[in-house]
């Protein structure tokens, strides 16, 4: 009676265990337009293009915003090399 016992608890074990190991990889960034360093916003240890949209014309959050407009239509870009197949990217803009 007690070997049944033991042989379904094993496989019970190892049916229960996995080979796949998965891991949460997340990455925040959150640019608010304070920190430049040379043409790149600072954000962090993650630095983002085209600091030349920031604007002390309004802001959310601190002393600085991002201003587009025809002349100026792409605001803070990061670039991300470590993205594959299958990632779920999501991203957060305020606008006024």
């Amino acid at each position: 009676m007690k070997l049944p016992s033991i042989v379904f608890l094993l496989l019970v074990i190892m049916c229960s265990c996995s080979n796949e190991i998965s891991l949460d990889k997340n990455l925040h960034v959150f640019c608010g337009g304070e920190t430049i360093s040379g043409q790149k916003f600072q954000a962090g240890n993650q630095y983002l293009f085209n600091a030349k949209c920031r604007t002390d014309e309004y802001s959310r959050t601190g002393g600085y915003g991002f201003k587009l407009n025809k002349d100026q239509q792409f605001g803070p870009s990061l670039s991300i090399d470590s993205i594959k197949q299958g990632d779920v990217i999501y991203a957060s803009v305020y606008r006024k």
